[in-house]
């Protein structure tokens, strides 16, 4: 299945006539273009993009999202800084598929980067498989995910390359975290680069928040055993961050490691009410420790 027309541009979710043209203002510009210009062709069902220079005239750009399962509508534009400091373009198409005979039933995205050369702008095509892919049910009952469909995970992901760096990490899981996509987080986390990634230990503390948020929200997905690997990571560069104690409190908990728990329920406890925040300690950490 071919999908997503991603040309870096401007963060924002376009939705086309179904004849005509729809402009994009361009922040910032790119190859003297100050605007991208999407037309929707009715007759073919196709959708292809120019640029508009400031001299009045176009330069047609090598973008065309033609219909495969249901027509293209254009879902994202925006600009973006590539990790080698160059500037791309990128278009993002989608096709909403709902197949109910063949049970396929989710969203296509297929991405085109375009970088800029000496006299035009010309594909990245080894870059556009990062950031394409395919999100809902397929014809064998099995659901994937594609976890860079936001401009901002986009972008990381481009950076980032073939393996996600933890912060990415944090963002993509905190994101369906937000949708109690819990499936998701699991299925991510079960990526043999993603799951490398986390279990090692932050290089430094600058990563802590991004590996203790990691650790959060397997534990809300219900990845225990994962969570406390990550989180004790965590803890043996900072372990007296107050946020890591509830959490580790609540993996514990959760494994029914109560003795253990508690401990770090009293250590978080103490640590909020020197604070001056025991007003914002959660009902569930009081009653535990009376139990």
């Amino acid at each position: 299945m071919k999908a997503l027309l991603t040309i870096l541009i401007m963060a924002s979710s376009i939705a086309l006539a179904t004849e005509g043209e729809t402009t994009k203002n361009l922040s910032p510009s790119i190859s003297g273009g100050k605007q991208g210009v999407f037309s929707y062709n009715q007759k073919t069902n196709s959708l292809t993009a120019a640029l508009a220079l400031e001299n009045g005239q176009r330069m047609i750009l090598p973008v065309q999202c033609d219909p495969e399962g249901g027509e293209p509508s254009l879902s994202d534009s925006y600009s973006v800084n590539l990790s080698d400091g160059s500037e791309a373009l990128i278009i993002t198409c989608s096709y909403h598929l709902d197949h109910s005979g063949l049970g396929i039933k989710g969203v296509q995205y297929t991405s085109f980067v375009l970088t800029e050369t000496s006299s035009s702008l010309e594909r990245k095509e080894n870059l556009e498989g990062l950031i394409s892919g395919y999100e809902g049910y397929t014809e064998e009952g099995t659901r994937e995910n594609f976890f860079y469909n936001t401009k901002e995970l986009a972008s990381q992901k481009l950076k980032d390359g073939e393996v996600d760096s933890p912060a990415l990490i944090q963002r993509v899981l905190l994101s369906r975290l937000a949708d109690h996509d819990y499936e998701a987080i699991t299925s991510y986390a079960s990526d043999e680069n993603i799951r490398a990634t986390i279990t090692r230990a932050p290089i430094s503390k600058a990563d802590v928040t991004s590996y203790n948020d990691i650790g959060f929200a397997l534990a809300e997905a219900g990845d225990f055993d994962l969570a406390l690997r990550v989180l004790r990571n965590v803890e043996n560069i900072v372990p007296d961050r107050t946020v890591l104690l509830l959490n580790l409190a609540d993996a514990l908990w959760a494994k029914e490691q109560q003795r253990e728990a508690e401990t770090y329920y009293q250590k978080y406890h103490v640590k909020m009410k020197r604070a001056g925040k025991e007003k914002l300690i959660p009902t569930r950490v009081t009653a535990r420790l009376k139990q």
